[in-house]
């Protein structure tokens, strides 16, 4: 195969958007190497002047920040697993526990995979099995055990890597190719890096083909090298061992914030630059004679030969007042535009001042939808992955992924606030009474694990029956129940009051 024609690129495949996209959402050292791509020349700008305003630029990192909220927001309602047979093999609890092979989870593998798609709008995972193909005939289930030929793992697959691709009309891949780049030096001898490029096609009956070359990264490969076909690596799951999470265009955060990101860096590094050569003032000393200057301590000063006086001119201070007002819009625009609406009200006093805990609830409205359809998303790939990893395992099972798809967002003391104000409505619903006890449980201890959290909810449920509701309804709410009168207390009738002069 030509190494042109195993480089070409699917027309959905946008490889500089999604390098922009990972620029803005990792900042730091990566962002840095970028700087000139995202900070322009001006047209009559020295070439000093502008490779010193590079090297002072800084980046801050709301685009992370929105990102990660939503993904950690979606994992506040974790999924569920449930698989039909319900008593699946030991192996699956590892797997739950280490789904990648490196000591990752699968609740935090699937939040990395919904950070890459709202970083790049695609995330892929790949189903692999290390040692598949390494069995003789005939070798038992525990054979492939022992050996780790079902060791089934999940890889990431950078966005990126997936050039290629066939659909068909119902959505599904015909076939899917991968590309791989490793630059690495093998040895310390060696005068430059060796590139090795790696191509895999995946074909829906599980088939495969596999290209690579290596080269030095001072002699790259022309369009019409040919690359050579290398052994297709085993796929035991029996059709393209990719799962994809595509989510929609309005969905990707950094489709919608990239622009304002951008926007902000550079008008927040025009006003440090403009801070940095104007706001320092220096005096200017207008003297009779310059040969008889004032002394002076530490610093620079200039001297102009007319009447004796002194200034310290200083540039006017509304166009900074004007790009330090663009820089402010330009944070709660992106706050605006990812659909958090509540985090785009400035944090101080006098926006917190006399807001109630129901508007501050529909402030989350927005973004608790957004997150419901991140959860919906996810579960479908999610599903599928855990299927894909049953079969090539040579498992009979069918997963099912669910959860993701109740959040209350509200601070525990909003929440809480809310609970005392329908406390005296006196609710006639033990169900009412559980979920709100529960949200407030949740909001108040954010920090607990999901093993102690469904126990104390389970405690919640033993707690309030009906039958408590239903008393409480009855008792007059101003009057706090008396000694020995509790909820769950059986009604003694009372002895009637004798005068004490009657003997």
């Amino acid at each position: 195969m030509k190494y042109a024609a195993l480089n070409r690129t699917h027309a959905d495949v946008d490889l500089d958007a999604i390098g922009r996209a990972r620029d803005l959402f990792e900042g730091g050292e990566r962002f840095r190497k970028a700087v000139a791509t995202y900070l322009p020349q001006h047209d009559v700008e020295p070439p000093q002047v502008y490779k010193r305003r590079c090297a002072g630029a800084y980046y801050l990192n709301y685009c992370a920040r929105v990102v990660n909220f939503f993904a950690s927001a979606l994992m506040a309602c974790p999924p569920t697993l449930k698989s039909e047979p319900e008593a699946v093999d030991a192996w699956w609890e590892e797997f739950r526990e280490d789904a990648d092979g490196r000591g990752t989870d699968l609740v935090m593998l699937a939040r990395d995979f919904l950070v890459r798609a709202l970083v790049a709008e695609r995330a892929y995972l790949r189903v692999d099995f290390p040692a598949a193909g390494e069995l003789p005939a005939g070798a038992t289930v525990a054979d492939a055990d022992r050996s780790g030929a079902r060791a089934a793992r999940l890889v990431a697959v950078p966005t990126e890597q997936v050039t290629h691709w066939l659909r068909r009309p119902d959505g599904s891949f015909a076939w899917v190719l991968e590309h791989e780049r490793r630059e690495e030096l093998l040895d310390l001898d060696d005068e430059a890096a060796t590139i090795t490029e790696t191509w895999t096609q995946w074909y829906a009956d599980g088939s495969a083909r596999r290209w690579q070359i290596a080269y030095s990264a001072k002699s790259k490969p022309t369009s019409s090298t040919d690359v050579p076909a290398v052994e297709a690596p085993a796929n035991p799951c029996g059709t393209i061992p990719l799962v994809e999470l595509s989510l929609k265009p309005e969905l990707c955060v950094l489709t919608h914030v990239a622009d304002a990101a951008v926007e902000h860096f550079r008008k927040s590094n025009a006003l440090s630059w403009a801070i940095d050569r104007t706001c320092y003032a220096m005096p200017w000393f207008f003297l009779k004679s310059a040969k008889k200057p004032p002394t002076m301590g530490t610093g620079f000063y200039g001297i102009l030969g007319v009447d004796e006086k002194i200034e310290w001119p200083t540039p006017p201070s509304a166009p900074f007042e004007v790009i330090r007002t663009n820089v402010a819009d330009l944070v709660q625009e992106i706050h605006r535009v990812a659909e958090q609406m509540a985090l785009a009200v400035d944090n101080n006093a006098a926006a917190a001042v006399g807001r109630s805990g129901e508007s501050k609830a529909a402030d989350h409205e927005a973004t608790e939808t957004v997150l419901r359809a991140y959860g919906q998303a996810l579960r479908d790939p999610l599903e599928r992955a855990l299927d894909l990893v049953a079969h090539g395992r040579g498992e009979t099972i069918d997963w099912d992924v669910s959860g993701m798809d109740v959040y209350d967002l509200a601070d525990a003391k909003t929440l809480t606030e809310m609970a005392l104000a329908t406390e005296p409505l006196q609710i006639p619903s033990a169900t009412h009474r559980r979920e709100v006890l529960k949200a407030v449980s949740r909001a108040q201890l954010p920090h607990l694990d999901e093993v102690t959290r469904q126990q104390i909810e389970r405690e919640i449920n033993a707690g309030v029956n009906p039958e408590d509701t239903a008393r409480k309804t009855e008792r007059d709410s101003s009057m706090p129940p008396g000694p020995g009168e509790a909820d769950d207390a059986p009604k003694i009738p009372k002895a009637p009051r004798v005068p004490r002069h009657v003997k």
